[in-house]
């Protein structure tokens, strides 16, 4: 799939963004459906936005047990519901990610 710059597709190829993990395919599929409006905006938040208060937040259990692989089916299925966001702040010059492309 192709996005429909040339200049763009060229940049995406660029071996050092495959090399920092980026997904180029992946971006194109993403930006198809962009182009084609399949993507809309999310709904604004209800209520305040708080930070975690103690306790909000446990620890994964450890890899291989029970709860660990009941924690990941909750997690897999919550991605494929589209329940699941991210939001990374970052200023400068992203030296916190160790001033790569990511």
């Amino acid at each position: 799939m192709k996005t429909q710059t040339p200049d763009v597709d060229g940049e995406l190829d660029d071996p050092r963004l495959a090399r920092d993990g980026f997904d180029a395919a992946g971006f194109r599929a993403l930006l198809a459906r962009y182009q084609r409006g399949e993507l809309t905006e999310s709904q604004s938040l209800a209520g305040p936005l708080e930070p975690p208060r103690p306790g909000d937040v446990q620890p994964l259990p450890g890899e291989g047990t029970p709860a660990h692989e009941a924690c990941r089916a909750v997690g897999e299925q919550a991605f494929r519901e589209g329940a699941v966001a991210a939001l990374v702040v970052a200023g400068g010059a992203g030296t916190r990610f160790g001033g790569a492309v990511k």
